[in-house]
C-alpha cells in the first residue's frame, strides 16, 4: 500500500497525464466518469478560487481508485496501464527504479492535501515516506 501511495504522489508531483491511465483501467477497476468529473470540479487545495487543478484532481482520482479497490489497485497494475496508454516511458522507468520511494514532495497542493500545511506555506519539501505515512494513517482512522 505504501508503495502505491508513493507512486500516486510521484505521478501527481511530476504531472503525469493521469486521465488516460485511469480511463484505461478495466471496467471493474476503473473510476467512473461521473466520479472523475466530480473530483475535477473540486476546489484547488492551494488556490481555492480555482477549479480543475490537474494536481488536485489527479491526486483525488488516483486516491479514490486506490481506496475503492484495495485488493486490486497495485503498482504493477499502474505500471501496466502507464505502458499501455503510451504515457512517457520515464514515468514507468522512475517507478521501476524505485525513485518514487525516495523523492520529496514539494507541490503545495499535495502537501496541503496530505496535512503538511506549515511546510506548504513555507515552500518546503517533505520526504515521500512521511507524506505517504500520513495518507495511510488516515486510511486506518475510523470515525464512530
Amino acid at each position: 500500500r505504501k508503495e502505491l501511495v508513493c507512486a500516486i504522489l510521484y505521478l501527481c508531483e511530476y504531472k503525469c497525464p493521469w486521465k488516460n491511465v485511469v480511463r484505461a483501467f478495466p471496467k471493474n477497476l476503473n473510476v467512473k466518469e461521473a466520479e472523475i468529473e466530480r473530483l475535477e470540479a473540486m476546489k484547488c487545495a492551494s488556490q481555492p478560487t480555482r477549479k480543475r487543478c490537474p494536481t488536485c484532481a489527479g491526486f483525488e482520482v488516483l486516491e479514490s481508485w486506490r481506496r475503492k479497490h484495495p485488493q486490486h489497485a497495485t503498482v504493477k497494475l499502474l505500471l501496466q496501464y502507464l505502458a499501455s496508454e503510451r504515457v512517457n516511458r520515464s514515468y514507468a522507468d522512475d517507478i521501476e527504479s524505485g525513485f518514487h520511494m525516495s523523492m520529496t514532495v514539494s507541490l503545495k497542493c499535495l502537501l496541503l492535501k496530505s496535512g503538511y500545511e506549515r511546510q506548504a506555506e513555507r515552500g518546503e519539501s517533505v520526504p515521500v515516506e512521511l507524506v505517504s505515512a500520513q495518507i495511510l494513517s488516515r486510511d486506518t482512522c475510523v470515525s464512530f
